[in-house]
C-alpha cells in the first residue's frame, strides 16, 4: 500500500488540532444560534438583528463543515499511513527474517564444508605416510590394502562434500540468481569436488592394480621357491640312494676274503 508522503507523526498532531477547532466551531454555531432565537423574539423575525444573527449562524455553520471535512480527510490519510507504515514494517520483518535464515543457512554450510576438508585433511595425511612406509617396504600387500580403505573413506567424504555443494549450488541459483558472485563461488568448489573425487577414483585403480601385481609377484616367488624346494629334495634322495649303493659295495668286498695286497 503507497503511503500519502506525511508521517503518523504529523497527521495525528493535525488531526487532534482539528478535532479541537470542530468542537470550538461546535459551541460557536450553537451560541449564534441561541443569539440568533433571543433576537427573534426580541425583535422578530425579520428584523436587522435576527439578520444579522442569522448571517453570523451560518458563517459560523459554513465553517463548520469546512473543518470537519480537512477533519475527515486527515483521518483518512492518518489510516492509510498508518497501514501503509505497517505494511512497510511487516515486510521489514519479512526480509529480516529472510536475511537471518539466509545467514543460518550459509553457517551450516560453513560449518559442513570445513568438518569435509579437516577429515579429507586427515586422510592426505595418513595417505602420505602410507607412501612414505611403501617406499621402504618388499612385502606392500598389507600396506596396499591399507591404502585401499584410506581411499575409500576419502571418496567417501568427497562424495559427502560434493551432495552439500550441489544442494547449496541449487538453492543458490534459486534465491539469488545463477549470475550471482556467491553462485560462482559455489560452482567453482563444487568443481574442484569433482576433480578430487576423479583423483581418488584414479588412485585405487592404481592400487588395485598394484596390489594384483604384487600378489601375483608373490604367488611366482612362491611357486619358485616350491620348484626349488622340490627339486633339493629329489637331489637329497639321490645323493641317499647313491650313499647306500656306495655302503653296499664296501660290505661286499669284506665277505670275499679281503682286499688283495699292494705287493705280492
Amino acid at each position: 500500500m503507497k503511503g500519502t508522503g506525511e508521517t503518523v507523526d504529523g497527521l495525528e498532531k493535525r488531526q487532534k488540532i482539528l478535532q479541537q477547532e470542530l468542537a470550538t466551531s461546535g459551541e460557536k454555531v450553537e451560541l449564534l444560534n441561541n443569539k440568533l432565537q433571543s433576537a427573534k423574539n426580541i425583535f422578530g423575525e425579520n428584523s436587522v438583528e435576527a439578520s444579522r444573527w442569522n448571517a453570523a449562524l451560518n458563517d459560523a455553520k459554513n465553517a463548520q463543515e469546512t473543518i470537519a471535512q480537512e477533519l475527515s480527510d486527515t483521518t483518512a490519510k492518518l489510516d492509510a499511513q498508518k497501514a501503509a507504515e505497517s505494511e512497510m514494517s511487516a515486510e521489514a520483518q519479512a526480509a529480516a527474517e529472510k536475511l537471518r535464515q539466509q545467514a543460518e543457512a550459509q553457517e551450516k554450510l560453513r560449518s559442513s564444508l570445513e568438518q569435509a576438508d579437516t577429515k579429507i585433511k586427515q586422510f592426505d595425511q595418513e595417505l602420505e605416510l602410507n607412501s612414505t612406509k611403501l617406499e621402504g617396504s618388499k612385502d606392500k600387500t598389507d600396506l596396499l590394502k591399507e591404502r585401499q580403505k584410506l581411499l575409500a573413506g576419502q571418496s567417501q567424504e568427497v562424495t559427502s562434500k560434493t551432495k552439500i555443494l550441489e544442494d547449496a549450488l541449487d538453492a543458490c541459483g534459486k534465491e539469488v540468481g545463477e549470475n550471482s558472485e556467491e553462485y560462482a563461488e559455489l560452482k567453482s568448489n563444487l568443481t574442484d569436488a569433482k576433480i578430487k573425487q576423479a583423483e581418488i577414483q584414479n588412485e585405487i585403480r592404481n592400487t588395485t592394480e598394484e596390489l594384483k601385481n604384487q600378489k601375483t609377484t608373490l604367488q611366482t616367488v612362491g611357486e619358485g621357491l616350491g620348484k626349488f624346494g622340490e627339486g633339493v629334495e629329489h637331489i637329497g634322495q639321490s645323493l641317499k640312494g647313491a650313499s647306500t649303493a656306495a655302503a653296499g659295495g664296501l660290505s661286499g668286498g669284506g665277505g670275499g676274503g679281503g682286499a688283495a695286497p699292494p705287493f705280492s
